[in-house]
């Protein structure tokens, strides 16, 4: 039986957020049987999702923030927006009304800076200080790849796959002017959705799970103290 420590561990490891973010590579497009190249008769805008989804993952790997930043979508960003002032600013009520994986991105926020520094970052600040300080997990690259990816205008969507099988979920992108853009916002739906159900599952509680990712990421046990109102 897989204990209840690497268990944890291991969802720490694959799930979206600042700590569970495992970023995926991307060997290529994957076709079918109709249409070998995956491209559906769209190639320039798969390949450029594809390219898009490559360069996000080596500035993850390589702890180019600025570069992982301007990668993600509005949607992603507003996302970290919101963990940076919930770092900077929530108390015990506020956050205990979050989400496992929310919540623990907060507390790892605020071991890894201070309140005070969150406060000053926008959502693509605080997205790029994940990356470079390598909160951002790193264990997930190279397990994922891309399946086919379906272009719908400004839209994109693409399978994730895990050893050829498909993930529990798919990536989106979106095209701001000439670009794509990453959006990793189902990913994390999807992770809060998974780590409920472990809650649940293993008969704790997501403030117990939270503690429990945070813990492993950071290698530093914590306690509720950890979500107190900054002071000032």
């Amino acid at each position: 039986m897989v204990s209840w420590h690497r268990t944890v561990r291991t969802l720490a490891a694959v799930l979206a957020g600042v700590i569970t973010v495992g970023m995926v590579s991307c060997s290529g497009v994957e076709g079918s049987a109709d249409d070998p190249t995956g491209r559906a008769g769209r190639g320039t805008d798969a390949d450029a999702v594809a390219e898009v989804f490559t360069r996000h993952r080596e500035a993850v790997r390589g702890g180019d923030g600025a570069t992982a930043a301007a990668l993600i979508s509005d949607e992603t960003a507003s996302y970290y927006a919101l963990l940076a002032d919930l770092a900077a600013t929530a108390g015990p009520e506020r956050i205990a009304e979050l989400p496992a994986l929310d919540r623990s991105n907060v507390g790892v926020f605020r071991i890894a800076s201070t309140p005070e520094e969150m406060g000053q970052r926008d959502g693509r600040q605080t997205y790029a200080f994940a990356v470079t300080e390598g909160l951002l997990t790193r264990s997930g690259v190279g397990r994922h790849d891309l399946g086919e990816v379906t272009v719908e205008g400004n839209r994109a969507v693409a399978d994730a796959l895990t050893e050829g099988e498909p993930a529990p979920f798919e990536y989106e992108f979106e095209r701001v002017g000439d670009a794509w853009r990453i959006n990793l916002l189902p990913m994390i739906t999807m992770s809060r959705s998974l780590l409920a159900r472990l809650a649940e599952e293993r008969g704790t509680s997501q403030e117990k799970l939270a503690l429990q990712l945070i813990e492993s990421a950071t290698g530093q046990a914590v306690d509720e103290s950890l979500f107190a109102r900054p002071r000032g």
